[in-house]
Order: structure tokens, then sequence, then C-alpha cells
């Protein structure tokens, strides 16, 4: 009997441990799984939290300042333009890019040259199966301006910095002449193809600018490569700054004029949405105004027509060049949509 009891009281001393091992593991499990889950739900919690929060910083829109829609207000002269850079830039090189745009600008403003030409054409076939008509619109515009200045002819006006990483500037220009250059070239282009089942439209958008002071030596050098493509509602946009490839923050990008500015146009002949960034809208209005008003002035019209074997065909196609300048008189917003008023003329 007293064996039994010492083998038993042996086998249970062995046991004890193992069952300790045991339920020490299974609660390291149950705490593996439980840390698991938690941060699992912990994840969603944050990144769901993280998302709404961004989301709602996109939501409220950017208040741009006064001087921005009434420059005319705030330049020293008529010889002046309002620059923007790219989003997501620190306010250092995103003012200094934006005013290097504004004094291109400002440049085309004085003296521009602009070739202009328009497609129109139209196709309708048919036979006994089939009945099948289409449409091609295309509009095309060159600019471009070569200027030599000083910098100490210009004068900054105004600046400001959106929470978007944008920089507004606002130049003038005091005295013509120098021994820096300033050339600036742009083209915009509107392809719209249409036929009974869609329609599809392709934007072009280019603006390069390269200010080189005398010699050509650097560092003074400055320069900016912007082109934005976009088919439908896709698009892509190129920037490079002074050799530095610019990352576009693709956000929804929203804004709104002061309480105190009223509308200038109930209906503006051409708006542009602000979704993509204030430059992108700005650049395309500019644009889209020139182009406009430069089709209202001389052009030379070629026309064709043909019509064999049930299939007509015709091109109507407009050319003009001529040197301009125009002033930026203002602009509004509504509805997040940009309108510009510009002043174009003739030389």
């Amino acid at each position: 009997m007293k064996v039994f009891c010492s083998l038993w009281i042996t086998l249970a001393l062995l046991l004890i441990p193992a069952m300790g091992q045991a339920q020490s593991q299974q609660v390291c499990r149950s705490l593996d799984e439980d840390y698991l889950r938690y941060l699992k739900i912990m994840e969603e919690e944050t990144t769901g939290a993280d998302k709404d929060l961004l989301d709602l910083y996109y939501r409220i829109p950017e208040q741009l300042p006064g001087w921005f829609f009434n420059p005319t207000q705030y330049a020293r002269n008529d010889r002046y333009f309002i620059g923007i850079s790219e989003p997501g830039m620190d306010s250092l090189r995103a003012l200094k890019l934006a005013g290097l745009r504004a004094r291109a600008l400002a440049a085309l403003s004085q003296n521009a040259r602009i070739n202009h030409i328009t497609d129109h054409y139209q196709r309708t076939r048919e036979d006994a199966e089939h009945f099948d008509q289409g449409s091609r619109f295309l509009d095309y515009s060159k600019i471009a301006a070569r200027q030599t200045h000083a910098k100490t002819n210009w004068s900054v006006e105004k600046t400001y910095y959106t929470r978007y990483g944008e920089g507004i500037v606002l130049v003038s220009m005091d005295n013509t002449g120098g021994e820096d250059t300033l050339s600036v070239g742009g083209e915009f282009m509107q392809l719209t193809r249409e036929d009974e089942v869609f329609m599809e439209q392709t934007l072009l958008c280019r603006l390069n600018v390269l200010e080189t002071p005398r010699g050509n030596l650097p560092p003074g050098k400055n320069e900016s490569r912007y082109l934005r493509q976009a088919l439908g509602e896709h698009f892509l946009i190129r920037s490079v700054f002074n050799a530095d490839t610019l990352v576009f923050p693709y956000h929804p990008y929203r804004y709104v004029a002061p309480g105190n500015m009223a509308i200038r146009k109930e209906k503006p002949d051409i708006t542009f949405s602000l979704k993509d960034g204030l430059w992108n809208g700005f650049i395309h209005l500019l644009f889209s105004n020139l182009t406009l008003q430069n089709r209202q002035t001389d052009s030379r019209i070629k026309s064709s027509y043909d019509q064999y074997n049930l299939k007509n065909q015709g091109i109507i196609r407009s050319v003009s060049g001529h040197n301009c300048h125009f002033r930026l008189t203002g602009l509004s917003l509504k509805d997040n949509h940009l309108s510009m008023d510009l002043l174009v003329e003739s030389l």
C-alpha cells in the first residue's frame, strides 16, 4: 500500500508541471489570438478613421484671397499677371515656381504670337444594310513669346500659400529691357470625336518656360515644363521644375471665394473645374479664352466636300496667326468652377 501511494504521489508530481505547461501554452495561444484579433480590429478602425478624416479634410474648401479675384486693384500697372504652382510643394519652392509662371504669363500678355487651326470633319456612310455617321472637331493653338528683362524689373505684389501646398503669386513689371532672357511656349488642343453611339474628348495643355540669365550660367537659370493630357475623365500630369520631377497629389481639390466677393457673371462664356487643382484650372481657362477670342479674328478658311459610292465626307479648316496682347481683369468662382475676364487685343 505504501508502494502504491508512493507511485501515485510520484506520478502526480510528474503530471503537475506538464499540465501547467500545457495550460501555459494554451493561455499563450489564447493571448496571441486575442492580440491578432485586436490588431485586426484596430487597423480596420484606425484606417477607416484616417480615411474619413482625410475625406473630411478635402471636403473643406480652401478660401482664396480677395486679391486673386481682383488683381487690377493690387498691381501697380497694366503689366501684371498671376502664377500658380503645382500642389504638394513646400512653400519656398511653390512660391518660386509660381513667380516664374507669373513672369512667363506676363511676358505672354505683352506680346504673344498665336497660331491657330481648327478642323471640322464630317462623314456619312450608307448602304443597303448599314448607316454610319460621325464627326471630329479639332481645335489647336500654339502660343509663344520671348522677352529680355532684368530680375530687378519685377515686383512681387502679393503671395499666398494654400493648405494644399500651392503657391500663388501676383507680379508686376516696372521697366522693360535687360540682359536676362525669358522664353515661353504653350500649346492647347481639344479633340472631339462623335458617332452614333459615343462621344470621346481628348485634351492637351502644355506650358514650357525657360528663364536664362546673362551668359547662360547657373545657378540663375529657371525652367518649368508642364503637360496635362486627358481622355474623358482620365488625365495624366507631368511637371518638371529646375530638373526636379514634381509628384502631383491626386486628390479632390475645392476652393471658395471670400464671402464678400460678388459673382461677376451669372453665365460666363467659359468655366473650368478646379477639382484637379488651381493651376490646372487656371491655365486651361486662360488658353481656352485665348482660343475662343482668337476664332473671332480674321482667318483663312479651306473646305472640301466629296460624294461617291453612297459616302459623303467633308472637312472645313480654318487657319490664323497673329500677335496679340491681353490683360486679366478679374476672376470669378462658383461651385468650384473658375471663370475669367480676359481682355484680348490684336497687335
